[in-house]
């Protein structure tokens, strides 16, 4: 097991921004969906691995998707 999975679980391994990632090969969604997405991190550490606004485990820029219906950013972690 890599050190992905044995932090993030099975789906850890999935993720990535490269474009063989999950999903990169998933496309736009031609159904109604909302992101909420928050921009408040408790571990500035992993905050340091991202550009602009994130998390802690994700930026804000990476949680849209083409054709989604809305976006919201609150001030919160990605835990909660």
């Amino acid at each position: 097991m890599d050190s992905v999975s044995k932090l993030n679980g099975p789906a850890g391994s999935e993720l990535g921004t490269d474009s063989e990632a999950t999903p990169n090969q998933l496309g736009a969604v031609d159904f109604e969906v909302g992101i909420i997405d928050g921009d408040r991190s408790i571990n500035w550490i992993n905050s340091l691995m991202f550009p602009g606004k994130d998390d802690g485990k994700v930026s804000v820029s990476r949680t849209k998707v083409e054709g989604m219906t809305d976006h919201i950013v609150i001030h919160a972690t990605h835990p909660n």
